[in-house]
C-alpha cells in the first residue's frame, strides 16, 4: 500500500471541488519538510538496514521540527490547508513506520517462505525497535495520530462537496487505503504503548495522543475496524493495568461508537 499515492490520488480529486481555496502555508510546514527530506534517503531501505541513529543531526533536526505547534500554530486549519496538510501527515509516518520497520544489530529482517514465522518474526521487529528508537517512535506516532486528526475533517468536508457521481472510483479506493493506514496507525499505538522496556513517559505519550485523536479517527473507520481497535484497547488494559487505564477506556469509549456517516460511508463499491 502506498500512502503517498493515494494521498497525491485523493487530492487531485478534492482539488477539482470549488470549495477549495488558495493553498496556504503553515507556520512550519518549510521547516518540517526540509528536515524530513533531509532524512528521508536514508530511511528508505530500513528493513534491510539500520537507520541513521538518533545521535545523527538530521534526526536531532527533524525531531525539533516534527512539533505540532510549531507545524500548525495556533491557528485552525481549513481547506486551504489541504495541500500543505498533506505531505507533513504522510513525511512523518514513513519516517516513523521506518525506524519501527528497520533491521537491527544482529536481526536479520524478516524474510521466510513461512508466512506464519515472517509474522511473527516483524512483531518482534516492531517490539525491539519501540524500545531502542522510542524517542523517535513514539513522538512520531503521536504526531501523526494529530496531524491525520486534522486533516481528516478537511477530507471528509470536500468529499461532501463532491456529488457521489463525480467520485472516481480511484479516489474512493485511494480513500479506502488511507482509512487502512488508520487502522494501522491505532494498532501500532496500541502495541507500542504496550511494549515491556517503554519509559513510563514515552508510553503515556502515545497512549494519550491516541485516545485525543481516537474519536475523529474512529468516525473515519468502517465499524469491524473499530471493533477490532477497541478489543485491542481491552487486551492493552489488561496487560498495562490502572496506569494508563484513562487513555485506554476512552480509546474503547471511542471505538465503541457504531455509527457510520460521512467517510464511513465512502467504500468501494465490489459490485462493480
Amino acid at each position: 500500500m502506498n500512502l503517498r499515492r493515494a494521498m497525491r490520488a485523493l487530492l487531485a480529486l478534492l482539488l477539482l471541488s470549488p470549495a477549495v481555496a488558495t493553498a496556504s502555508e503553515l507556520p512550519g510546514a518549510t521547516a518540517f519538510n526540509r528536515a524530513a527530506d533531509a532524512l528521508l534517503p536514508d530511511v528508505a531501505h530500513t528493513p534491510t538496514s539500520a537507520p541513521p541513529p538518533l545521535s545523527d543531526p538530521r534526526v536531532k533536526a527533524f525531531l525539533v521540527a516534527a512539533d505540532m505547534h510549531a507545524v500548525f500554530g495556533s491557528a485552525a486549519v481549513d481547506a486551504s490547508d489541504i495541500q500543505a496538510v498533506v505531505p507533513v501527515c504522510s513525511k512523518a509516518n514513513r519516517i516513523g513506520a521506518s525506524y519501527l520497520m528497520a533491521a537491527t544489530e544482529g536481526a536479520d529482517a524478516p524474510h521466510t517462505d513461512d508466512m506464519s514465522k515472517d509474522a511473527t518474526a516483524t512483531v518482534d521487529t516492531m517490539r525491539r525497535n519501540a524500545v531502542i528508537y522510542q524517542d523517535l517512535i513514539v513522538p512520531m506516532s503521536a504526531f501523526v495520530n494529530e496531524c491525520t486528526a486534522r486533516l481528516m475533517p478537511l477530507l471528509a468536508s470536500q468529499f461532501a462537496s463532491i456529488p457521489p457521481a463525480e467520485r472516481t472510483r480511484e479516489a474512493v479506493d485511494w480513500l479506502d487505503m488511507i482509512r487502512m493506514n488508520l487502522d494501522r496507525q491505532i494498532a501500532m499505538a496500541l502495541m507500542v504503548g504496550s511494549v515491556d522496556g517503554l519509559t513510563p513517559a514515552r508510553r503515556h505519550e502515545i497512549l494519550a495522543a491516541a485516545a485525543a485523536t481516537a474519536p475523529t479517527l474512529a468516525q473515519v473507520m468502517t465499524v469491524r475496524a473499530r471493533i477490532i481497535n477497541r478489543k485491542s484497547a481491552g487486551y492493552a488494559m489488561q496487560k498495562l493495568g490502572p496506569s494508563e487505564k484513562a487513555s485506554l477506556e476512552a480509546i474503547e469509549k471511542a471505538f465503541a461508537d457504531q455509527r457510520c456517516e460521512g467517510l464511513c460511508l465512502i467504500v468501494p463499491d465490489d459490485g462493480e
